[in-house]
């Protein structure tokens, strides 16, 4: 369409230039011309062009016939069409028109009740602005003092205690109870805290809570004290109630020191009357009273002993089961416990512990004293003597594991000890005096004495009652024993050693008599490894006199063989002289030699053990019967050497060898 209409205004432009009187210097243009210039333009025109496309299609739409007739009056067509539209757009338009100037009249009026409420609501601006100050100034006013409000109640909850809880706290009339304890550590814990409004900038009021505080904090422990004092003299342990409420009360004392120890010394006071009434009931009631149980002074103590044991463990366990929370049984890890006490930052609970456990033994102390005097200060042997004292050190060194090293039950014990070993010294002087005011006489079987019988026999007490004694260091234990074996043996040692002097024994049997001693002292004191010092001084005492015997047996075997002359020949023949001039080493004296030597080998070994037969140990007979007779071989080794060296034909008049002489002494 639009590629026409454009057309035919070219067309028509050049039409009307050319009629026009007006241009007469333009040439005129044929119609040709504008043919040939209307066929270029259109031939001109790119159909690739958008718009052409557009007006083509439109084209073909509104042109169902293409004839000369509808192509002529297609613009006319086109602008009446055109013309119609526009004059129903107008007449829309003036509808619009119309409503927008209502619209317009709409909004001047509007605009004029805006302007007239702005002008009110500045008025009314200006008259509130001095009521919303105010109100600001009240509502800040009112949150200070809501958050003072708020304070305060929060200051006396936490600063002030009720009424009810004074009552509470300082009223004899109310009992003490789980409670009680809670406001008395909530009221310390106001006391405390108070400290940080001395810091303010007002103290006034921390000074006058403290102060009241103060005094309600006072009547608390004195109320607490004298029940404390009260409830101490019907003290159940078997009650887990009541020893809470004793532990609790102890712990809230804890920060009075001269409050707590006179509970402590109130309850230890108790505590003696129980263990006394306890010991005496021990000693003469019951179904087994150990003063009629009891049959010898060792049963005796020992049994006082034991008791006193097992009471220092019960009263031990029991201050445990008070100061300790623990309501099963004492504690296991009772360190732990003790430490995790709340109230031993005032009071080392284990020293507590230990010092009332030792007070409360005290009131036993004399008793037990005299009655262990009177059993050590009789007619005591000994042994006996020793036996108690070693068991009184026994359990002193038991005792020293619960009791402070002070304590007076440790002490009274190292004194009785001290008394029992005393007692035993003595009883070994007396002894030993007597024994030496009248020695008795040798047996003639040479064995030991009875009183050295009796006095190896309590020395086998002492030393199984000593192994039995842990209070001594292994390391000093044969060091510690020695000092026994020198007062309870070796007296009697000595004795049997003047007693060998005293009689009218040969040289042989004094050594065979104190042989026989020293081994019997020697079986008895292997039994045991702390004596193993004494043991190596008997062995070379022992070794000493078996010696002795073997030169007396070796003598005998020399003068019975007839050896000793020729030996002795021998022996002093200066090295220049020829044996054949001796005298001892002439042909008839070695014949002689050799009968005497063919009498005495066959019954040597039966003559010596006939000679030693009063040994008590076969074996220490057979040892020197050997070294002996191979001394006696060795000697006549030497003259057979001698003989065969002087002689031609020595064996024509000396038949016997070495070689025999060995075999019929049973040398190898």
């Amino acid at each position: 369409m639009s590629i026409f209409s454009s057309t035919d205004d070219a067309y028509l432009a050049a039409a009307d230039a050319n009629k026009s009187p007006a241009s007469p210097s333009v040439p005129s243009v044929s119609r040709s011309n504008v043919l040939s210039l209307k066929l270029s333009e259109i031939l001109s025109t790119s159909y690739l062009d958008s718009g052409i496309r557009d007006a083509l299609q439109l084209l073909g739409e509104r042109i169902q016939e293409n004839t000369p007739e509808i192509r002529r009056q297609f613009r006319a067509n086109v602008e009446a069409e055109v013309i119609e539209a526009n004059g129903q757009v107008l007449e829309q338009f003036s509808k619009i028109a119309m409503q927008l100037e209502t619209i317009g009249l709409t909004i001047a009026g509007m605009n004029s009740t805006v302007d007239e409420l702005s002008h009110s609501i500045t008025a009314s601006q200006d008259m509130t602005r001095d009521m919303f100050v105010e109100e600001e100034l009240l509502s800040t006013q009112k949150d200070e003092i809501r958050t003072k409000h708020a304070l305060l109640d929060a200051v006396r909850i936490h600063y002030v205690l009720s009424d009810a809880d004074v009552e509470t706290l300082t009223s004899s009339a109310e009992p003490i109870d789980d409670a009680f304890f809670d406001i008395a550590k909530h009221a310390k814990q106001i006391f405390a805290d108070c400290q940080a409004l001395l810091a303010s900038e007002n103290p006034v009021v921390g000074v006058e809570i403290m102060d009241q505080l103060s005094k309600n904090i006072d009547a608390a422990f004195e109320k607490l004290f004298y029940w404390v004092q009260r409830e101490i003299r019907h003290l159940s342990v078997d009650d887990p109630r009541i020893r809470k409420n004793i532990r609790r009360a102890l712990g809230f004392l804890a920060e009075r020191p001269t409050m707590l120890q006179n509970c402590l010394d109130n309850l230890s006071e108790i505590r003696q009357k129980i263990v006394l009434r306890e010991f005496l009931e021990a000693l003469t009631e019951g179904a087994k009273p150990i003063e009629l149980v009891a049959y010898d002074p060792f049963r005796y103590v020992g049994d006082m002993l034991a008791w006193t044991h097992s009471e220092t463990v019960n009263e031990k366990e029991t201050l445990e089961l008070i100061f300790v929370a623990d309501d099963n049984g004492v504690a296991p890890n009772l360190e732990e416990v003790l430490t995790s006490e709340p109230w031993t930052e005032q009071l080392d609970l284990k020293r507590v512990i230990g010092e009332l456990t030792d007070k409360n033994l005290q009131s036993i102390c004399k008793p037990l004293k005299t009655r262990v005097d009177q059993a050590i200060s009789g007619d005591l042997g000994s042994t006996l003597a020793y036996r108690i004292s070693t068991l009184i050190d026994f359990y002193r060194s038991i005792f020293s594991r619960f009791l402070r090293d002070n304590s007076q039950l440790l002490n009274v014990l190292k004194v009785l000890e001290t008394s029992s070993m005393n007692q035993f010294h003595r009883s070994l002087k007396d002894q030993i005096q007597s024994l030496k005011a009248n020695l008795p006489a040798t047996t003639t079987d040479l064995q030991p004495p009875k009183f050295l019988h009796d006095s190896l026999t309590e020395m086998k007490a002492l030393m199984t009652s000593f192994d039995t004694s842990f209070a001594i260091a292994p390391e000093s234990r044969e060091e510690e024993f020695g000092k026994i074996i020198e007062e309870a043996l070796e007296p009697y040692l000595e004795c049997c050693g003047l007693m060998s002097t005293a009689g009218s024994l040969s040289p042989a049997e004094k050594h065979i008599f104190l042989v026989n001693c020293y081994d019997a002292a020697k079986a008895v004191l292997q039994l045991f490894s702390f004596t193993r010092s004494k043991l190596g001084e008997l062995d070379g005492t022992i070794t000493k006199h078996t010696a002795a015997l073997e030169e007396i047996l070796h003598d005998m075997f020399l003068d019975y063989s007839t050896l000793k002359p020729a030996l002795n020949a021998l022996t002093q023949k200066a090295a220049d002289v020829p044996l054949q001039t001796l005298e001892q080493f002439q042909e008839n004296k070695i014949t002689q030699l050799a009968i005497a030597l063919d009498d005495f080998l066959p019954s040597a070994l039966m003559d010596a053990q006939t000679f030693l037969h009063r040994l008590s140990s076969p074996r220490t007979g057979n040892t020197i019967i050997e070294h002996a007779a191979k001394m006696f071989v060795q000697d006549f080794s030497m003259v057979e050497n001698a003989i065969v060296a002087s002689i031609e034909f020595p064996r024509s008049v000396f038949p016997r060898t070495l070689a025999e002489v060995k075999v019929l002494l049973v040398i190898e």
